[in-house]
């Protein structure tokens, strides 16, 4: 299972000087961090972290759970994505809640981020991981084919809603 060290991966932006993007692999996001990336989700933030939190713990009721947080050198949160455990089968893995902040997105974050993430289930043995797109939601979907997941039938993963969206499955 995951560790409580985190992962550090320096990240050089192409035709830019050098921002270090701080990656880390967290199985419990502090409230603090989890407060940061709720403030820029939406514009109800009480109701984004409710919402993150609800997800976190659900998750590690049924199964297992850890966060990839990006931070940038100033230590700002600029992404975050949730990875989620399938409780009836350990080896399968579903990310939710991908967020980049506004002014960072088109810099390949949300790619590396997925990265990360992918990496740390390769380390721990995961096979399968999935996830699910709202089908107008454009820009995911084209990350989606960047990462190389194809599009499956969708089906249940834990309690999850999925209705209405499409789900993608990649091997780790």
């Amino acid at each position: 299972m995951l560790s409580e060290a985190s992962l550090i991966f320096n990240i050089m932006k192409e035709g830019t000087s050098v921002n270090d993007l701080k990656f880390s692999v967290n199985k419990h996001p502090a409230p603090e961090i989890l407060y940061k990336i709720a403030a820029h989700q939406g514009i109800n933030k009480e109701r984004s972290l409710r919402g993150l939190t609800n997800t976190i713990n659900r998750s590690k009721e049924c199964s297992d759970y850890f966060g990839v947080i990006v931070e940038n050198e100033r230590d700002d949160v600029v992404g975050y994505a949730g990875f989620i455990q399938n409780k009836n089968n350990p080896q399968k893995w579903l990310y939710t809640d991908l967020w980049v902040k506004e002014d960072c997105r088109r810099q390949g974050i949300a790619v590396r981020l997925v990265k990360a993430g992918l990496k740390h289930l390769f380390d721990i043995g995961a096979k399968t991981l999935y996830c699910t797109v709202n089908p107008d939601n454009h820009p995911s979907l084209l990350l989606q084919k960047t990462l190389g997941f194809m599009n499956i039938e969708t089906e249940p993963f834990n309690e999850l809603f999925v209705e209405g969206l499409m789900m993608f499955q990649l091997e780790v």
